[in-house]
């Protein structure tokens, strides 16, 4: 099954995670924010990933994608299959029905990523 990874974004998420997850990781919770007004809602399907960061061109060539400057990553949308993600080193969290995720302790690149 192919992952489409979508809005690559710099680890911590500070609004979705919890500062003390404890010795299992860092806990969070995705949601979609709304700009017009309307309350947060979880983001109920889909998983995320987070590639250490120190891995991050591993990442680049096994989804064969050129490299590209932090700055520009979050607007990404990159095709990643599992093991593409899991051969640089990713370690893939899936969302809860009610967005809740954990990720592993350590310095990360996060993204979202949905079925496609």
């Amino acid at each position: 099954m192919a992952v489409r990874a979508a809005a690559l974004l710099l680890a911590p998420l500070p609004a979705a995670c919890a500062p003390d997850a404890g010795d299992d990781g860092l806990a969070g919770t995705a949601v979609v924010v709304s700009d017009m007004g309307m309350s947060d809602s979880p983001i109920d399907e889909g998983w995320i990933i987070a590639v250490p960061a120190d891995t991050l061109d591993d990442l680049w060539t096994a989804a064969d994608v050129q490299p590209v400057d932090q700055t520009a990553m979050r607007y990404m949308s990159v095709p990643l299959s599992r093991d593409q993600a899991t051969r640089a080193g990713g370690e893939i969290a899936p969302l809860d029905d009610d967005g809740e995720f954990v990720l592993p302790p350590g310095s990360a690149i996060t993204c979202s990523a949905a079925s496609s």
